[in-house]
C-alpha cells in the first residue's frame, strides 16, 4: 500500500508542476500581448486579471510542489491541487463552456480525472513510516 502512495505522490508532483509551469508560461505570454485578444471561456477571469491570475497561480503551484517535495509544507500542495481540480471541473463542465466535438470532451475528462488523481496523491499523509501489524 505504501508504494501506491509513493507513486500517487510522485504523479501529483509531476502533474501539478507541469500544470503550474504551463499556467506561468501562458500568463507571461498574455502579459506580452494586448489583453483583450485572448479569452479562455472556461476560466473565471478575463483580460489583465487572467494574465495576473495565471502568473500568480503558476508561481504558487511551483512553490507548493517544491515545498511538498522537500517535506516542508505538504498542506499547501494539497490545497493547491484541490483548487486546481475544482477550477478545471467547474470551468469545463459546470459552466457555460461548450466542446467542439467528442475529442475535446474526452481530453477534458482525462484532464479532470488527472487533476482529481493528483489531488488524491497530494494528501498530506505520512507514507514513509513503517507500519506493522505484528504484536
Amino acid at each position: 500500500m505504501r508504494y501506491i502512495w509513493f507513486v500517487l505522490r510522485g504523479y501529483s508532483f509531476v502533474f501539478e508542476a507541469v500544470l503550474s509551469a504551463m499556467a506561468l508560461a501562458f500568463g507571461i505570454f498574455l502579459h506580452l500581448i494586448p489583453p483583450s485578444t485572448v479569452n479562455l471561456g472556461w476560466l473565471p477571469w478575463t483580460g489583465t486579471t487572467l494574465a495576473a491570475m495565471l502568473v500568480g497561480l503558476g508561481i504558487l503551484g511551483l512553490l507548493s510542489v517544491l515545498l511538498a517535495a522537500t517535506g516542508t509544507f505538504r498542506l499547501l500542495h494539497f490545497l493547491f491541487a484541490v483548487a486546481a481540480a475544482v477550477i478545471l471541473i467547474r470551468g469545463l463542465f459546470l459552466g457555460s463552456w461548450s466542446f467542439h466535438g467528442m475529442d475535446d470532451f474526452k481530453q477534458s475528462i482525462y484532464l479532470c480525472v488527472g487533476a482529481v488523481v493528483a489531488a488524491l496523491g497530494s494528501l498530506p499523509v505520512n507514507v514513509s513510516a513503517k507500519t506493522s501489524t505484528r504484536a
